[in-house]
């Protein structure tokens, strides 16, 4: 028999709507028949878990995480989760390639926030690491921060990502963090900016 090890609600909220319990239920039957290992949620925001989380704890969170959004970690959930053993999965951590695309060939629409990436050009410059390194350390720091699920586009962005070795050279970092929604969420990038 097959088995899953992991299933992932893409919209978790769909959960307080009616038949959302039978979702949850027929979820939790499946694992207990040994079909599914781990259930969860992947979130965009930690509000999600506000709404979720006592009502129908998962096994297992994938959220967006990276040098710029800091949300789960700064609204207290990325510890619970760790202190209550869910598994935490961290995507976007290259915030949708933005961070990995240098200055001269930034997209205009992201000039707005001028005086955060002068600081970030800057302190790779300063750090001499490239884009890359700076994102993946950040993460691997984390030690509330089980996996990170990573995107490639082609053989050598697969070879790099397989050679990485973390440095952990990066607490000058730590003053990038945004709360600005309009350049952390890729989904509000072609509303707003």
């Amino acid at each position: 028999m097959t088995k899953l090890d992991a299933v992932l609600l893409h919209n978790p909220m769909q959960l307080l709507e009616e038949g959302g319990k039978d979702i949850w239920s027929s979820l939790r039957n499946n694992q207990s028949l040994g079909i599914i290992n781990k259930i969860g949620f992947s979130i965009y925001s930690p509000i999600e878990l506000d709404k979720l989380y006592f009502k129908f704890k998962p096994d297992l969170v994938q959220f967006p995480y990276n040098i710029f959004d800091r949300r789960i970690e700064d609204s207290g959930w990325l510890k619970i989760l760790n202190n209550d053993k869910v598994e935490t999965h961290a995507r976007s951590v290259f915030l949708q390639g933005l961070l990995l695309i240098g200055k001269s060939n930034r997209p205009k629409n992201f000039l707005r926030w001028k005086d955060l990436w002068t600081i970030w050009d800057n302190l790779l410059v300063k750090k001499n690491i490239t884009a890359f390194q700076a994102c993946m350390d950040f993460v691997f720091m984390n030690e509330n921060i089980d996996k990170i699920v990573i995107g490639v586009d082609s053989k050598s962005h697969l070879k790099e990502v397989i050679a990485f070795k973390s440095t952990n050279c990066l607490n000058d970092f730590m003053q990038l963090s945004s709360n600005d929604l309009d350049l952390i969420n890729p989904s509000r990038w072609n509303n707003k900016c």
